[in-house]
């Protein structure tokens, strides 16, 4: 009886695990990025999405690129955000996939570190805002010493060039 017991459980586990949840939710989702490098010294990024899913799945945690990320609920029960900040010069442009996940899912992706069961994936195209300064430190330096220096000769010539 135990025997039997065990091997239900395990089979009604692998059963659920097969079945997976990947289908079962429907989203949209809007994306934001800040994109004024010059001001800025970190970028902040926002998915906002709807996800209808199925009354025992709620998307809490978020895997990009092996960073957790939290998901937050909005007012409306279906309506979810994530954000997170990167350095200005760390924020490479590029195509990411946040991986979503509810907590079994993610429980499952964490012991493994590997793609677990997640729940959907939300795609995000960023385009780094940094392009590096706008002069180089050397040659606004190189450009105000010759300034300097010809400003002093000049003057030198005219103190010089006077009679007294």
């Amino acid at each position: 009886m135990h025997r039997s017991l065990i091997s239900l459980t395990t089979l009604v586990i692998v059963a659920a695990l097969a079945s997976g949840t990947s289908d079962a939710c429907k989203v949209t989702s809007k994306t934001y990025s800040a994109q004024d490098g010059l001001v800025l010294t970190s970028v902040a990024h926002t998915i906002s999405f709807t996800a209808d899913c199925p009354p025992n799945v709620i998307p809490v945690y978020a895997n990009l690129n092996g960073r957790t990320l939290a998901v937050v609920r909005n007012d409306n029960e279906k309506s979810f955000s994530i954000s997170w900040i990167n350095e200005l010069a760390k924020a490479s442009s590029g195509s990411y996939n946040l991986e979503v996940f509810d907590e079994e899912g993610y429980q499952l992706f964490k012991k493994s570190r590997s793609s677990g069961k997640e729940l959907f994936s939300l795609p995000f195209s960023h385009s780094s805002p940094y392009k590096g300064p706008l002069f180089q430190f050397e040659l606004v330096a190189l450009v105000t010493g010759l300034l300097a220096t010809y400003i002093a000769i000049v003057y030198r010539f005219k103190i010089t060039s006077k009679k007294i």
